[in-house]
């Protein structure tokens, strides 16, 4: 999972550089250029692979 390009409808395409916890609970960070990195709530965050 780490190092995958995902796309999110506000920030874009971006690249998964954390993962915290598991199933459910699971959060991701995800690095977007010019934006920093963001952390979601993984099954929240309407994150499609790019």
């Amino acid at each position: 999972m780490l190092g995958r390009k995902v796309r999110h409808p506000s920030y874009g395409v971006g690249t998964i550089v954390g993962v915290e916890g598991d199933d459910e609970d699971r959060r991701v960070s995800v690095s977007f250029p010019g934006r920093g990195t963001k952390k979601f709530i993984e099954r929240y965050a309407q994150l499609e692979q790019a």
